[in-house]
């Protein structure tokens, strides 16, 4: 049985090294709402939140080539079809993946070096929510014709003053594709994660 390669901030490991035919991954995000003590009734109750998991293609300068490589719920796939957001879990409530993008590795275009999956709280300025809310995030990639999960990230520290984070990338070297493990917050939600990359944000 492969065990699974568990990564701190800032590691990486190759996802295709042990598996150089590996074709087709599925990144997996997941998280829980903290649980909030009513102090009225004394139940737990759980606020209404809305986390949505996105993936941006890249090319050398860091940047998309255009907007359909800003794949998100208002556009679920690339237009090469090789990303794929293919299920969106507006609560966070269950187990397992929250939010699930697909990843055809042997299709992404060779001008496309980095594939950065971000995961980010919808209307979280205008609710006032941020990750401090958030537990148990992480992100995993799984092997999708095995079901065996690869590598995988358990976010740890304080991300209070953030509203979207950087999970992770996968990131081409040659022929072989490599996970790092990022945790890079950002507070201006989707749009400020979508315009580092170029992405022209017309709402947010």
């Amino acid at each position: 049985m492969v065990e699974t390669i568990r990564l701190t901030q800032g590691q990486e490991a190759s996802v295709t090294e042990k598996d150089p035919a590996l074709k087709h991954v599925a990144v997996g995000l997941g998280w829980d709402v903290r649980q909030v003590d009513n102090e009225f009734s004394g139940d737990d109750k759980q606020a209404d939140y809305d986390l949505d998991a996105s993936a941006f293609l890249l090319n050398n300068f860091g940047r998309i080539r255009h907007e359909k490589d800003f794949v998100f719920y208002n556009n679920m796939r690339c237009d090469e079809g090789c990303v794929a957001l293919t299920k969106d879990n507006q609560t966070g409530v269950g187990e397992g993946d929250d939010e699930i993008i697909e990843v055809e590795l042997k299709e992404v275009p060779f001008d496309i070096t980095r594939i950065a999956f971000a995961a980010s709280i919808h209307n979280a300025i205008d609710r006032q929510q941020n990750f401090g809310m958030i537990e148990n995030a992480f992100i995993r990639v799984v092997n999708k014709e095995t079901d065996v999960e690869i590598v995988r990230y358990d976010l740890s520290g304080d991300f209070s003053a953030f509203n979207a984070i950087i999970l992770g990338e996968l990131y081409r070297v040659g022929s072989d594709w490599v996970f790092i493990a990022k945790g890079e917050g950002y507070k201006g939600a989707l749009g400020e994660v979508a315009r580092s990359f170029d992405v022209n944000v017309r709402g947010e």
